[in-house]
């Protein structure tokens, strides 16, 4: 199995919609591999989350041209929200903690990168 890097970008990241009407919260972040790398899984922990909130991220970057498939790619772009409750006056939050990336040489084969647990 091929050497693997844990990198934390954020200790902390957390979205807050407010406490009042038509209040809410989004963000996006892109976080990437070092050069020389390639992303292997989306690092996180969920801390906290109340009423309407929710976090996705999708693989990003890919390598162009890549003879591998599914390719290999470089990033992940990751999206925050939260949104106030009017009907049950809920303030909508999400905290996330340890927010990173586990990369692998960027050379690693497709089956490597299987054997390592990778996002294919």
């Amino acid at each position: 199995m091929p050497r693997m890097w844990d990198r934390i970008d954020f200790s902390t990241w957390e979205c807050n919609s407010g406490k009042g009407w038509g209040d809410w919260c989004e963000g996006i972040k892109v976080i990437e591999a070092n050069p020389g790398w390639q992303a292997c899984r989306f690092l996180f922990q969920e801390t906290f989350k109340n009423g309407i909130a929710s976090m996705n991220y999708q693989k990003d970057r890919y390598f162009e041209n890549d003879p591998q498939k599914p390719a290999r790619f470089r990033a992940y772009s990751v999206r925050l929200f939260s949104e106030y409750d009017e009907l049950h006056n809920i303030e909508g939050k999400i905290h996330l903690a340890q927010v990173g990336i586990r990369m692998i040489p960027a050379d690693a084969t497709q089956e490597q990168r299987f054997a390592a647990g990778c996002d294919m």
